[in-house]
């Protein structure tokens, strides 16, 4: 099952746990998610660049030991608080989702029951009519 996330909104939930660079973020986020999100690289650091020409993330490179620099990227002021604006609306929004009753769900089996009798007899009811014309 495909799920839709914005890149957007899964970096900046990924970003609020704190520091990291691009690869890492994705791994982050696929850990996280056992496996459910996972973002394409090239989109990430487009994604990573737009969010920090928009004031959410600011971002600085690092040289480890002798490997070559990495970028990471951080939450801003701005950043944190839409962090945490679409972590209240997510969880709004699932809050209010609500999983159908059983009496639904047998509702609709009784429902599934009676549009196979119909589809039946219209089928028995078609078959006489052609039935029907053909003795003429």
């Amino acid at each position: 099952m495909e799920t839709l996330l914005t890149s957007r909104a899964a970096l900046l939930q990924g970003l609020y746990e704190g520091p990291a660079y691009g690869l890492e973020l994705v791994a982050r986020l696929r850990a996280r998610t056992g496996g459910v999100v996972r973002l394409n690289t090239g989109g990430v650091y487009g994604t990573l660049r737009s969010l920090e020409g928009s004031g959410h993330v600011r971002s600085w490179t690092r040289i480890q030991g002798r490997g070559r620099p990495r970028r990471y990227y951080e939450l801003t002021v701005p950043g944190v608080k839409a962090a945490e604006a679409l972590r209240r609306s997510m969880t709004l929004l699932i809050r209010g989702v609500r999983a159908p009753a059983q009496r639904d769900a047998s509702g609709m089996a009784e429902r599934l029951r009676r549009a196979a009798e119909v589809s039946r007899f219209v089928d028995t009811l078609r078959r006489g009519v052609q039935a029907g014309g053909r003795r003429r």
